[in-house]
């Protein structure tokens, strides 16, 4: 059987046969050899529009901005400023940071030169390390889901969370203990992270950590990495051949 993909190429892809028989041994060769060859053929021109595009939109949703703020009243010229103005321009500058994303993993342009040049000038006006990033993002790939080595994010274990919950000295054992009317003290304290883990104002909470404090903690100590990774007093993110890259990346 054959399909026709959704892209611009309009390639046909010949599929093929789901088995459950035996075991399936699939590996990164396999993989690729079943992607379209134009997939890994990235447009330089069709890139550079979508750049176009998503910063024409903040432009012009900046002019409206101040056009509301000269003519409207006071309170529809705050919400303006204030809420629906950074909303919807967030919206145009996540794409822009994206396509910068793109751009550090080679899907940007096949010319490396312009891939990264276009990549740092976009991360460094969203003030985002790009070649930094760069480096300990293809990591996280090459890396994801290895709670030993992955470094960008490992969570917790839940021995850790009892931890952290109970404290290093296991002072509110007691208390929770009556909490929960005398169950033990562990399955409490996964009872209470289960059923108050995805809470919206827990979300809320743990969203406004990250931005004002995690993020930034992440890039000086790797915070958020897995154990052997890194060093977490390297102040670094990059490899050593990595500043060598830089420079003929964008000389």
């Amino acid at each position: 059987m054959s399909y026709v993909t959704e892209t611009i190429h309009g390639a046909v892809v010949t599929g093929g046969e789901l088995t459950t028989a035996g075991d399936v041994k699939l590996d990164i060769k396999t993989i690729r050899e079943q992607i379209p060859e134009h997939c890994f053929r990235p447009s330089t021109l069709r890139s550079m529009s979508f750049v176009v595009r998503d910063l024409s939109i903040f432009i012009g949703l900046l002019y409206l901005a101040l056009h509301v703020e000269r003519t409207a009243n006071t309170y529809v010229s705050f919400l303006t400023r204030y809420v629906a103005y950074p909303y919807a321009a967030g919206i145009a500058m996540t794409g822009l940071w994206v396509l910068a994303h793109e751009a550090g993993h080679g899907a940007f342009s096949t010319n490396k030169k312009v891939a990264n040049t276009v990549g740092f000038i976009i991360h460094s006006a969203l003030m985002s390390p790009y070649f930094a990033w760069r480096s300990s993002h293809a990591r996280h790939h090459q890396f994801a889901n290895n709670v030993s080595i992955d470094l960008n994010y490992v969570p917790p274990s839940r021995e850790e969370y009892r931890t952290l919950f109970r404290g290093s000295k296991g002072q509110n054992e007691k208390t929770l203990k009556e909490a929960i009317h005398g169950g033990e003290s562990e399955h409490g304290q996964d009872m209470l992270t289960d059923n108050f883990e995805d809470a919206p104002f827990v979300v809320f909470l743990r969203i406004i950590l990250q931005q004002v404090i995690g993020w930034h903690w992440y890039l000086i100590s790797h915070i958020t990495a897995g154990p052997n990774s890194v060093s977490r007093t390297a102040l670094i993110h990059v490899g050593t051949s990595v500043p060598w890259e830089i420079l003929d990346s964008i000389a």
